[in-house]
């Protein structure tokens, strides 16, 4: 279903980002919103993509998504936090990682924010 697809989405990432040729990767976070256009999990995955391809404005686009869509994922408040930082958003990023921080609360994430 879709959890399977999007953890598998979620290695490709990873492992393009580790190995620093994130394009490939590009085209997997474009079929998971495609196919899954209503999960935030679905366009953080494709932010991820982006902003490790340097697609700075776009990965802004669909971080900004993800966080409308679910507004209480840690991961997506935090990316939120970084792609506002390569803007020079300086409020904006300190908003989103202030969101992390209290969402991450007393969860197993609150060490890794």
């Amino acid at each position: 279903g879709a959890q399977e697809l999007l953890d598998a989405g979620e290695l490709a990432v990873r492992a393009a980002v580790r190995a620093k040729k994130p394009k490939p990767a590009m085209t997997v976070g474009r079929q998971l919103v495609e196919r899954f256009p209503w999960l935030g999990r679905a366009w953080r995955i494709r932010a991820e993509i982006l902003l490790a391809a340097k697609e700075t404005a776009q990965a802004l686009e669909a971080v900004t998504k993800a966080v409308e869509l679910d507004p209480k994922d840690v991961r997506s408040q935090e990316l939120l936090g970084n792609v506002n930082l390569r803007f020079g958003q300086r409020e904006k990023a300190k908003a989103a990682y202030e969101a992390a921080l209290e969402l991450a609360k007393g969860t197993p994430r609150e060490a890794e924010v």
